[in-house]
């Protein structure tokens, strides 16, 4: 009852997201699922490190600055939710 959206973020090959925090909706808990983490992905949250698994959960504030960068040659996908 709490889910606010969900949806799926793919980040190419060579691909940068750059650090960003989720202004329009600050309150909101953002919940990522590692569905195809591979190698040379790197997800910083307030300028740290997060490491991504598959089958495995990160939660953070969208009020914390996040970024993503793919140094690698695959597509990284995440199962996205925001929860209130």
């Amino acid at each position: 009852p709490r889910l606010v959206a969900g949806g799926f973020s793919l980040v190419g090959p060579s691909s940068h997201i750059f650090k960003h925090t989720d202004m329009y909706a600050p309150h909101l808990l953002r919940m990522h699922l590692g569905v195809r983490v591979p190698p040379g992905i790197e997800f910083l949250v307030k300028g740290k490190p997060l490491p991504w698994q598959e089958g495995k959960c990160i939660v953070f504030s969208g009020q914390d600055e996040h970024e993503v960068i793919n140094h690698g040659d695959d597509w990284r996908v995440v199962l996205l939710a925001d929860f209130d």
